[in-house]
């Protein structure tokens, strides 16, 4: 955190998948979904391995919540999963 009471936004990093976004478009949301987004987003992003992390574990954590953010995001908006 800065002196001003948040993240810097020189750390702060947002990725949009387009191309995950248009593949799963209109595609009902169930458990097998979610696995494919994930694993849409880590084909997608080319993260580096530095001091901080491995790229591998950048690569696992990036599936893990692209498929935790979705899922909640439905949940949050009353919806269910199949």
């Amino acid at each position: 955190m800065s002196s001003r009471g948040h993240a810097s936004s020189r750390w702060r990093h947002q990725i949009r998948c387009k191309k995950t976004e248009k593949k799963v478009r209109d595609r009902q949301l169930s458990h097998e979904l979610l696995d494919d987004i994930g694993a849409a987003a880590v084909a997608e992003v080319k993260p580096q391995t530095s001091w901080r992390a491995a790229k591998d574990f950048r690569l696992h954590i990036i599936a893990t919540l692209a498929h935790r953010v979705v899922k909640q995001a439905m949940i949050n908006a009353g919806g269910t999963i199949h």
